[in-house]
């Protein structure tokens, strides 16, 4: 399957570690606390789990050795994290989340359940898939023609090569996004 999503992108920079945190206890017990209703945190913004904890700890009034020491995440803005999930696992996709180019990130958050991928899936992303900046399908098709089979037709031919059914050839194996900022393909 292949997409061209230059009509539905959005011009973004996509925040990957901007999540909504509760807890599961002040959310039972119907407390009227940002524990209950949730609190924005970037993991950008912290080294490591504890320090997170601490954050809501002491500038939100969570009481982690209490009522809320299981948090979790209502929302995240890109659709990346699970509904639910608990912080802890939440921070560990982060940690994966972070390595894989934001472009493909980007491009597949619009076509891709991202969401409900297991973290093997999430790690395999990048392996997966290959980011062209600036590129569209045809720009790659001609790009891996050239650098294939250029040398072996005579110089007196190469006028007659047909790219757009090169291209329209290659579209049939190959799984690939278009977008604004660049072409997205799967790799086999």
């Amino acid at each position: 399957y292949n997409y061209n999503v230059k009509q539905i992108y959005k011009e973004k920079k996509m925040e990957i570690g901007k999540v909504c945190v509760a807890s599961w206890g002040s959310y039972n017990a119907c407390n009227e606390t940002e524990a209950t209703l949730g609190v924005w945190v970037d993991f950008n913004d912290f080294e490591e789990l504890s320090e997170i904890k601490e954050h809501l700890k002491n500038k939100h009034g969570f009481k982690i050795d209490g009522i809320d020491e299981e948090l979790f995440i209502i929302d995240d803005d890109n659709g990346l994290y699970p509904y639910d999930a608990d912080l802890a696992s939440a921070w560990e996709r982060y940690e994966i989340l972070k390595d894989i180019d934001i472009n493909i990130l980007e491009i597949l958050s619009d076509s891709e359940n991202i969401r409900s991928m297991d973290l093997d899936e999430l790690e395999k992303i990048g392996d997966n898939y290959t980011f062209y900046d600036g590129y569209s399908f045809y720009d790659y098709a001609v790009e891996i023609f050239n650098e294939l089979y250029l040398d072996q037709i005579p110089n007196n031919l190469k006028g007659y090569i047909d790219y757009d059914a090169f291209t329209r050839d290659l579209s049939f194996d190959c799984h690939y996004i278009e977008s604004f900022d660049g072409l997205l393909i799967e790799c086999a």
